[in-house]
């Protein structure tokens, strides 16, 4: 009977743990949701470069390891542990709600209060980001920080316990993490928003706390008050390594994994992408890794020699970082590999659930093994920290505090210093010594001979070399800037936004093209491209209807091919770019249009658009911006949005144009989404055509109509030769690719979807979408819809903007529904109708031109997206 009923006792045990497991899984995955959420949020304050992301980072782990390590000060007040948990779960929910509500009325805050500290990355502006997002986020990113300690002190209480729980619930809870971080990435924020991803972490906490307060602790209870388990020498564990030595191994463990998620998440991009989906995939990778190398901790602790462990796991974690970085590089250089990734055209017309299965699975190898290791070493050292059971939740706390601090260092470190200046690769290798000297320092506190740890330690260390010999020196990414075009690469700088390539074509040097992180983004002059056409018109079609503009500012540089037009109007008396990646700067250099860097009227400024444009008090005449988006610009979202409009809007003067290129490749529900939200922030909005790829909004304060346009005995000679350049033979073709206005515009795409910061509609809609969207000339359905709008606005027509003979107004409108019957590869039908349009207007230079260009290419076969 006495053995029976401790069975039922232990089973009692066992079943109250694995629901505390459970809960620990359930507010693990609240707190990703809330992570990602937020993390987008504070991208928009802080900016989306790497000081922006590494402020937010250090906010999040600076406020999680402060709350776990003063967990142990509310506990000494609260009685029952299970009732401070279900506290702590309540107070989470509720701190979300007020700081989600704070965060989206941040941007316009912190501009105001600090916009001398916006504009560099010195130290005081780093100070100010770190120290406002350690405020903002303190309270909820502290609480939530406790609640592992505060588990913990639920479960342990001898040194049983403590070998038993102390992995288990670390790994519950991040195993949880990732499958929320899952979740909300490809689940909850595509469909509700960033408000609705977190109102869902909101009741995650609320039915833990809930369900903790069910939980019979009565059992654990009287465990825990036992005079078995009060402290005295018995309960004091006993370890050869220093506490001291142990800090510095926790500090160091934090340090490495978060530089190694950085570095591997850039490394990766080559295989899956830079979607918001590409950054779910390495971040629960990495989290799943750490939560499952977490579990096995008992066994482990059950061997006996603990520090060897913890030796065997750091070299463990060197070993397979090298497999994984000189695996990865092998498969960026080989066909199988090249086959994998996501510029591949066999991959872009896989369904998108079996394209991220494939990515996934890929990144799952690559990455899984070290992670595993990586979330065994975090309770392992933990385990030699605590060395009172009774005492777990202080003990537990000050540990994750010292990861948590070499977290913060790792993924600022890993951004602003290893990246840029060793590249993935080099800064791997960095990485790899890391955690090799870390063995060799635990390997020293071990109770064995020396001849005894050379045993273990020096073939570990010698199959580490050999793994990492095989890490090339830098990554042989697969893309080319000039696509099909043999070229031989000039320029390429790798860091923590993106990698820069620039590339010459070999037949003939004076073709060049910049990617970044394989998109395409500027060509050189001279080349019949369409990226280049629109980077010159960008610049040329707003003084082309408002002479009178004196400032400008370009929101992104590219090869600064619209900089440089824009430096061909002596009447621009001031000119900013802004550019978020450096290097785009210095690859620029290589382009005969970086001359205009050096024109004296010229700033430009290395920062996020949308930071910038929320710290100046600067206006501007006219604004230019690149509206990319599909699957390689997901993350262009941001200046497609309605507040990203309203920005502009503020920023521009009364006479002021805001002009921005749209791709009519981009998929007709995007498409539309963009077209309704440009329309519902600009009082006015007029939408201009250039065949067969380009639209033009224009959005502005005044009307265009009743405007001084520039004549063309008025264009200086350097911008006419720039127009020819692209196929424009008089300034008043510009004008007359008008289609239509608001009204029109928004009577053609009718009511729907805005795209918000909070709402991103349009950041994952091109990665879901089947490849038959993307029409590669043209869209079908978007050159439709512009058809549509110019009918219902024809009678609307500014003056100036098309021709008076009608004639030559239906000319224009039956090329139109050619390039549309083009794209739909109905070849036949578009010369045909060019043709009539040449019978209408036979001197037309837009007719001819349409004539030409359908004459002269095959229907189009095959998807492009550039």
């Amino acid at each position: 009977m006495a053995a029976h009923g401790v069975d039922i006792t232990r089973n009692l045990r066992v079943g109250i743990a694995a629901r505390l497991y459970a809960l620990a899984f359930l507010s693990g995955a609240a707190a990703l949701a809330y992570e990602v959420s937020w993390t987008k949020w504070l991208s928009l304050s802080f900016g989306s470069s790497t000081l922006g992301v590494s402020a937010t980072v250090a906010g999040f782990m600076g406020g999680m390891g402060v709350g776990a390590w003063a967990y142990h000060r509310l506990q000494a007040r609260v009685d029952s542990p299970l009732r401070l948990y279900a506290g702590l779960e309540c107070s989470i929910a509720l701190s979300a709600i007020g700081l989600t509500w704070f965060l989206e009325r941040l941007p316009v805050l912190f501009s105001t209060l600090l916009p001398s500290f916006s504009e560099t990355g010195d130290a005081m502006s780093i100070v100010a980001r770190v120290m406002t997002a350690l405020a903002v986020l303190f309270l909820p990113t502290a609480l939530i920080g406790a609640t592992y300690p505060a588990l913990c002190s639920v479960v342990i209480s001898n040194p049983e316990t403590l070998d038993r729980h102390l992995g288990a619930v670390y790994g519950w809870n991040t195993i949880g993490a990732a499958f929320g971080g899952l979740l909300a990435g490809i689940g909850l924020i595509p469909a509700i928003g960033l408000n609705g991803a977190v109102g869902v972490g909101v009741a995650l906490n609320l039915a833990v706390a809930a369900a903790a307060l069910t939980i019979d602790g009565r059992g654990l209870h009287r465990e825990i008050q036992s005079p078995r388990i009060t402290p005295n020498r018995d309960q004091q564990l006993s370890t050869a390594l220093p506490r001291a030595v142990t800090c510095c191994i926790l500090f160091l463990s934090g340090f490495t994994t978060l530089a190694y998620e950085i570095i591997w998440f850039r490394a990766y991009r080559p295989i899956a992408g830079n979607s918001t989906f590409a950054f779910t995939i390495v971040l629960v990778t990495f989290l799943l890794g750490l939560g499952l190398g977490a579990l096995p901790l008992r066994r482990v602790i059950a061997s006996g020699n603990p520090i060897r462990s913890l030796s065997l796991v750091q070299v463990g974690i060197a070993f397979a970082a090298a497999v994984g970085m000189a695996g990865l590089a092998l498969l960026l250089e080989t066909p199988q590999g090249i086959s994998l990734s996501v510029w591949n055209s066999d991959i872009r017309t896989l369904a998108w659930p079996t394209r991220l299965l494939l990515h996934g699975v890929t990144a799952l190898l690559i990455m899984l093994p070290a992670t595993l290791l990586m979330g065994l070493a975090f309770p392992l050292a933990s385990r030699l920290y605590v060395d009172n059971p009774t005492q777990a939740g202080k003990r537990v706390g000050s540990a994750v505090l010292f990861a948590n601090l070499g977290s913060i260092v790792g993924s600022i470190g890993a951004a602003t210093l290893l990246l840029p200046t060793f590249g993935s690769m080099g800064a791997t290798k960095l990485l790899i010594a890391a955690n090799v000297s870390l063995a060799l320092v635990v390997a020293f506190f071990d109770t064995g001979t020396k001849i005894e740890r050379s045993r273990w330690i020096v073939p570990g260390i010698a199959a580490v070399a050999i793994a990492t010999a095989f890490i090339p020196a830098t990554a042989n990414y697969p893309w080319n800037p000039l696509g099909d075009i043999p070229s031989r690469v000039i320029f390429e700088q790798e860091g923590e936004l993106a990698t820069v390539r620039v590339a010459e074509s070999i037949a003939d040097p004076t073709l060049r093209g910049m990617s970044i992180d394989g998109a395409t983004v500027g060509v050189s002059a001279g080349w019949r491209h369409a990226t280049y056409s629109k980077q010159v018109i960008l610049a040329h079609l707003p003084l082309a209807l408002e002479p009178s503009l004196r400032s400008a500012l370009q929101i992104g540089l590219g090869s600064a091919s619209t900089l440089d037009s824009m430096t061909q109007h002596s009447t621009l008396e001031r000119i900013d770019a802004v550019e978020i990646n450096e290097a785009v700067v210095h690859g620029a250099a290589f382009f005969e249009e970086s001359r205009a860097l050096a024109d004296p009227r010229v700033t430009v400024h290395i920062e996020d658009a949308i930071h910038y444009l929320l710290r100046t008090q600067s206006t501007y005449d006219m604004i230019v911006a690149d509206g990319k988006q599909d699957m390689d610009f997901s993350g262009n979202s941001k200046v497609l949005s309605q507040e990203f409009y309203r920005l502009a809007l503020a920023r521009l003067s009364e006479r002021g144009l805001f002009v921005q290129w749209i791709g009519t490749m981009n998929i007709s529900e995007d498409f539309d989404v963009i077209v309704r939200t440009a329309a519902s922030v600009f009082p006015h909005l007029n939408v201009f055509f250039h065949p067969a790829r380009s639209i033009f909004l224009v959005g502005s304060k005044r009307p265009l109509d009743g405007r001084e346009h520039m004549q063309q005995e008025d264009v200086p000679p350097r911008v006419m030769e720039s127009l020819l350049g692209v196929g424009i033979g008089e300034i008043d073709w510009l004008r007359l690719g008008w289609l239509a206005d608001r009204e029109a515009l928004m009577k053609a795409v009718g009511n729907g979807p805005i795209n918000r910061w909070g709402d991103p509609v349009i950041e994952f809609t091109a990665y879901r979408a089947p490849p038959e969207s993307f029409s590669g000339i043209a869209s079908v359905q978007n050159i439709e819809r512009l058809h549509e709008a110019n009918a219902f606005a024809i009678d609307r027509t500014p003056s100036g903007f098309a021709p008076t003979d009608p004639d030559t107004r239906e000319a224009h409108r039956l090329t139109q529904r050619a390039y549309a019957e083009f794209a739909r590869r109905g070849t036949g039908k578009a010369r045909l109708l060019v043709h009539r349009a040449k019978k209408l207007a036979p001197d037309d230079p837009i007719v001819a031109r349409a004539v030409m260009q359908i004459r002269r290419r095959p229907a189009y076969a095959t998807p492009t997206r550039r």
